[in-house]
């Protein structure tokens, strides 16, 4: 038969009748999960417990950036700002200008249209005018032969 090693059971250095979690990183004592705290995957006890910087205060300037720095930081985003404007505004212009041109050849055609069909009706109206000439000219004709001799 394999024998196990049983693993020493250990209580919380504060709280003697809890179970531990683990051990403090610093001061390796035996500790529970209601007094261990974990810093950057190490278990700490209350009192190792590393303490969190604190905010700068007004007496402690921060560092500031070198001068090329802040002003490529400044000027980049205006600048592709700067382009999308332009290009937007490019943009509108070349449609202006194709539907300008569109509208121009349209016109032109539906000018072109219009003298045709202007032209169409006035031979149209000649075509009308001597059927009509003929026509009478039939009917005296008609007239003629129907009246007795």
């Amino acid at each position: 038969m394999h024998h196990q090693k049983k693993r020493p059971i250990h209580y919380c250095k504060t709280h003697r009748k809890t179970l531990a979690t683990g051990r403090c990183a610093a001061c390796k004592a035996w500790v529970c999960k209601q007094c261990s705290s974990k810093v950057s995957r190490q278990l700490y006890c209350e009192k190792c417990l590393p303490k969190k910087p604190s905010p700068p205060t007004a007496d402690v300037a921060a560092p500031k950036p070198a001068p090329q720095a802040m002003a490529a930081i400044l000027h980049q985003p205006l600048i592709a700002q700067h382009s999308r404007v332009l290009l937007v505004c490019i943009t509108v212009a070349l449609c202006g200008i194709v539907f300008g041109v569109w509208n121009m050849r349209s016109a032109a055609d539906l000018s072109t249209q219009n003298r045709m069909l202007k032209e169409k009706r006035s031979d149209l109206l000649n075509q009308i005018k001597e059927r009509n000439q003929e026509i009478s000219a039939l009917r005296n004709a008609l007239d003629s032969l129907k009246k007795p001799r």
